[in-house]
């Protein structure tokens, strides 16, 4: 029944995913790389001969790749000249990415499991919150090294040693988008040497032509670096440093680590304030179950198993022990999530399989469990949609210390969604009681606003609270005439 129904299910799936990534891109503010980096670079490119300007290098961002760019200024020609132009490119390459999951978890592991991973993707948070905003990385990244990983697979196990020349193109492709793309290079090595089953194929000269094409494919882009007033990988050496770090941990256990840890301002401000708002961590039950997976089929002995095991250790191992070297907090920095990010992939699909496994030895209490956790994140992803800050809990307390609710309810009323603008608002002042400052500035912002649209009732519950705090504030008084004046003249 499954088998017959899977691609009616899949399309379901992969609409659910797009449908959620398509709202939480029009609610979302800009976030700090877009405003300093993306955008001012994006237009910049011109096709214009008069005018032809095709950087490969994005001198604002370090020297990084620019394809991630090339994407906005994509969106911007095809869907308007707006945010959510520029952000409609990673939405659909997001959407995509369940697509490729569900065909690589097929390819090694069956239907069942496959349309278990292609869920949990739509629903993970943390694919959901890097596709809702033009993230140059992630999406792109993810797309690049799941079809990387498909193409690898189905040359060895179909033995067409030609798809390996295609594979290594695709993992040039992804550098452009972010260097990580090429720790498949290392993956693949160390899974051949690992794997007796596929041992052979090191002495295949397919092999070795595919990464040299990879080189091939990114020698442009090492050559604009080097040649630049600032080399990327200087910079990214020079930012770098051993030392055990919570980059990879804090990807899958990060909202426990902040739960902990939350008892403790002091200590909770000093890690948070080295988080980055426009990445968030996966939930946290996903990120147990794919943890305890892993250790679970560590010691299987099929070789796409140990190919998931092999990617997944790589890159969690790599970034427990590389941190940035130039400042004090970064021994808690859970920002960098998005360089150890291509585990992430065979830990969905090995979570799925785990799902799969329990359904089939416990039956029933196995299919509660898994309708359990996708219920729960469904929940989570329906609330990071339309509010995106809550993709960040439990951090509320510290990002309303900082104001970052109300910068980012000015950020979207000044993109002229004055509705969740004001929803933002009126979270803030419900959450803020113990910050009456806080509060009064979000009990402020909403009467203003109300007062505009002449919702003066409305305003005044607002005013009233700014007088319990501030008797003499001179912009509430204002506001408090303009509607003395308006009833006095029945408008």
């Amino acid at each position: 029944m499954l088998e017959k129904y899977r691609k009616l299910i899949l399309l379901g799936i992969v609409i659910v995913g797009f449908v959620l990534r398509y709202y939480a891109a029009s609610n979302c503010c800009v976030v700090w790389d877009e405003r300093h980096h993306d955008f001012p670079t994006a237009r910049e490119i011109s096709l214009d001969l008069k005018h032809l300007n095709l950087p490969l290098i994005d001198n604002r961002a370090q020297c990084s790749p620019m394809a991630g760019k090339y994407l906005i200024k994509a969106g911007w020609d095809i869907f308007g000249n707006n945010l959510l132009g520029a952000r409609i490119p990673f939405v659909v390459i997001g959407s995509l990415n369940i697509l490729l999951i569900y065909l690589l978890a097929r390819l090694g592991l069956g239907t069942p499991v496959a349309l278990l991973a292609a869920s949990l993707f739509a629903l993970c948070q943390f694919n959901l919150t890097t596709s809702r905003i033009a993230d140059v990385t992630n999406p792109a990244v993810i797309c690049m090294a799941t079809l990387s990983l498909w193409l690898f697979y189905k040359a060895l196990k179909y033995s067409k040693a030609g798809l390996l020349l295609l594979n290594g193109i695709i993992i040039g492709i992804g550098f452009w988008f972010k260097e990580n793309a090429a720790f498949l290079v290392p993956v693949y090595l160390i899974f051949l040497m690992a794997c007796p089953q596929s041992r052979r194929w090191l002495s295949k000269k397919e092999l070795w032509a595919s990464f040299a094409l990879s080189l091939l494919v990114v020698s442009p882009l090492l050559y604009a670096s080097f040649n630049s007033n600032a080399p990327r990988y200087g910079y990214i050496l020079d930012e770098s440093a051993f030392g055990v770090s919570l980059n990879s941990t804090g990807l899958y256990l990060g909202e426990l680590i902040l739960l902990i840890i939350k008892p403790f301002p002091k200590f909770f401000d000093y890690v948070a304030i080295s988080l980055d708002n426009e990445y968030t961590m996966i939930n946290l039950a996903l990120g147990i179950l794919i943890l305890i997976s892993v250790i679970k089929w560590m010691r299987d002995k099929k070789p796409f198993i140990r190919m998931l095991i092999v990617c997944f250790l790589f890159n969690f191992i790599t970034f427990s022990f590389i941190r940035r070297g130039n400042i004090i907090n970064s021994f808690w920095n859970l920002g960098s999530l998005d360089w150890g990010c291509i585990g992430m992939i065979p830990g969905i699909i090995l979570a799925a399989y785990t799902l799969e496994t329990m359904q089939k030895k416990y039956r029933k209490s196995g299919m509660l469990i898994c309708a359990a956790l996708l219920l729960f994140m469904a929940l989570r992803a329906v609330d990071i949609t339309l509010y995106p800050l809550n993709a960040y809990f439990p951090r509320r307390e510290y990002l309303l210390k900082r104001s970052y609710f109300i910068h980012e309810a000015d950020d979207i009323l000044r993109l002229g969604n004055s509705q969740w603008g004001k929803d933002t608002l009126e979270k803030v002042y419900k959450v803020t009681g113990k910050m009456p400052e806080e509060k009064k500035k979000a009990a402020l912002r909403l009467a203003e606003i109300l007062t505009g649209e002449g919702r003066h009732d409305e305003a005044r519950k607002y005013l009233s609270y700014v007088f319990s705090q501030d008797p003499a504030n001179g912009k509430a008084m204002i506001l408090e005439g303009l509607y003395k004046r308006d009833a006095n003249t029945g408008r």
